[in-house]
């Protein structure tokens, strides 16, 4: 019974990018892009790229988003 509690924590602890979205995440996303502290964490970035991804996949217009994606190629995937 401890074990399937314990899958459960680290099921929910997991990022959740397949979520619904709510409308304005995508200026939520803009902003966050655009905020000095988060261009300064690379996980951050990181993530942030991820929910774009995600976003995309289940079909949201996140086309306002392009030019934000192009600046944040930035950060080196080899690190």
């Amino acid at each position: 019974m401890s074990s399937s509690t314990s899958n459960a924590n680290t099921v929910s602890n997991a990022p959740k990018f397949f979520v619904d979205h709510k409308k304005g995440e995508v200026a939520e996303l803009m902003n966050l892009m655009r905020n000095p502290n988060v261009e300064r964490d690379i996980n951050k970035k990181k993530d942030i790229v991820k929910r774009v991804i995600a976003y995309m996949t289940l079909g949201v217009d996140v086309s306002k988003l392009f030019h934000d994606m192009v600046k944040v190629k930035k950060f080196n995937s080899a690190s």
